[in-house]
């Protein structure tokens, strides 16, 4: 099942003041803008909702850094909505049962929100959960943990640049997750031992 960032619901998110709506996006989008429109906030946003990294990643020091300064509200809130997207590698003959299995499912949100109190809450469909609940659910639709797998700031742009090739082979290695098989593949690559046979 792919799912795709649909729209982006935002609550005094930094410098997002009341209720704003982003989308929809289309399957590639660019935000474009001058300085101080909101670029880097919405990419904070999405690292706010699909990431558990710290704070530092965002470029906030504290819960309240992430709060519209001008709100009455001291809180904020920010629901990424998936849409279900159409596999283009399924078969014709297994197009039906694909759909017949997924119909039930065409979009599903996740909320981060910080309290008044300086607290954090998860929501999924607008459903409260726990927090390993919500970060569960992410691996689910394949949204690993770390940001930098993902997401690409601006003043990281330039790093990954200069990387040089072992640098580059092991975030490779992150984004596709197949360091996770390193084992395995050494394993596998010991040369095999013909057993001993005794007649």
């Amino acid at each position: 099942m792919v799912f795709k960032i649909h729209r982006v619901e935002l609550e005094n998110f930094k410098s997002y003041a009341g209720k704003v709506c982003i989308g929809p996006f289309k399957d590639f989008t660019c935000i474009v803008g001058p300085n101080g429109a909101g670029k880097s906030n919405l990419m904070d946003a999405l690292s706010f909702v699909l990431s558990s990294t710290s704070l530092d990643a965002r470029r906030s020091k504290h819960p309240s850094d992430l709060i519209n300064h001008k709100s009455k509200k001291r809180g904020c809130t920010v629901t990424i909505v998936l849409h279900k997207k159409e596999d283009p590698s399924v078969s014709c003959g297994s197009y039906q049962r694909q759909r017949a299995l997924e119909s039930a499912i065409s979009e599903i949100a996740f909320t981060r929100s910080i309290t008044e109190a300086g607290t954090e809450q998860f929501a999924i469909d607008y459903q409260a959960v726990s927090e390993e609940c919500f970060s569960k659910q992410l691996k689910v639709h394949q949204i690993g943990s770390c940001v930098n797998t993902f997401l690409v700031f601006q003043h990281e742009v330039e790093t990954i640049a200069r990387m040089k090739g072992k640098e580059l082979t092991q975030l490779l290695d992150q984004v596709s997750e197949s360091g996770e098989l390193k084992q395995e593949y050494d394993s596998k690559k010991k040369p095999w031992k013909w057993p001993i046979m005794v007649y």
